[in-house]
């Protein structure tokens, strides 16, 4: 076979050929893999045991908010203004849009704004929260270690775009995922959609560069990351304790589906390593918390 050819396999997708690696695919073989692996953050590389986390959020915000306007007020302009940039029709990027409906509401700048939701950022009680309340997913950090490893792959976090990339970073770093493994974030200063849109998806594929047909999109929701397909961009559904089995966009159906094993063996990698039980520290998150250092 050769490059452009088609995956014999079933996808449909053009190969290209897979280099040496400890997974046996060093004979000579071509089969497709992705230039650019798009991951979903929540429920894909980490999970939140608690909802509980977007109070704590919110009500850091609305502290800082009320030293400025009274809390009512803010309280109200913040969720009218959080539940029109859910529906964000463009071409304003979802910050842009936000800061200039609270600025209109409360009678400030929308400088002033996105000033106060920097602030916001730095606030210990932020951190606190996320420390409290995300818990990575060590198979899967493994496997992004590992592809990051293999110089094969740009990989890309493809997380739904309602807070800046700044806070996606941070939280990501917070549970031990290399800031420096990924090329882009996403957040609220780079999109004008959110993940059940199609136009969020076209949006990722300019930050990223890259024809749909030499992207992933890995993730666990039926409802969201399901919505790829729209775009051309082949998508893996994790099978796990974290998928979300909401019903799915009408005709869509993920193009490969299992655990972080079956993607492992799709992307040429090791598949990551079984979590003995005596490996994982005691604390909030259970069996998928903190590994103890060797």
């Amino acid at each position: 076979m050769r490059e452009g050819e088609h995956d014999p396999g079933g996808s449909g997708l053009p190969l290209r050929p897979v280099p040496e690696s400890p997974c046996g695919n060093g004979n000579g073989a071509r089969r497709w893999l992705p230039e650019v692996i798009f991951w979903d953050l929540d429920g894909t590389l980490a999970w939140w045991r608690s909802l509980r986390v977007v109070a704590h959020i919110a009500w850091a915000y609305l502290g800082r908010l009320r030293q400025e306007v009274p809390l009512l007020a803010g309280a109200l302009a913040t969720a009218r203004a959080y539940r029109r940039m859910l529906r964000n029709p463009g071409p304003r990027t979802n910050d842009d849009l936000f800061n200039r409906l609270m600025a209109a509401a409360l009678g400030r700048t929308p400088a002033v704004m996105a000033d106060l939701t920097r602030q916001l950022l730095a606030r210990p009680e932020v951190g606190a929260a996320v420390d409290g309340f995300l818990c990575p997913i060590p198979e899967a950090q493994d496997l992004v270690r590992a592809a990051a490893a293999s110089g094969r792959f740009r990989q890309v976090v493809a997380t739904s775009p309602v807070m800046p990339s700044a806070f996606n970073r941070e939280r990501l770093a917070r549970v031990g995922y290399d800031p420096g493994w990924f090329v882009h974030v996403t957040g609220s200063e780079f999109y004008t959609s959110q993940k059940d849109d199609p136009r969020f998806y076209r949006e990722l594929l300019a930050q990223a560069g890259a024809p749909p047909d030499r992207c992933l999109m890995v993730g666990n929701d039926q409802g969201k990351d399901l919505v790829a397909k729209t775009a051309g961009i082949p998508m893996f559904l994790l099978q796990t304790e974290f998928t979300r089995r909401r019903p799915p966009p009408a005709g869509l159906t993920p193009d490969w589906e299992g655990g972080y094993d079956r993607l492992a063996r799709l992307l040429a990698l090791d598949p990551p390593p079984p979590v003995p039980a005596d490996t994982i520290s005691e604390g909030p998150c259970g069996r998928h918390g903190w590994r103890r250092a060797p």
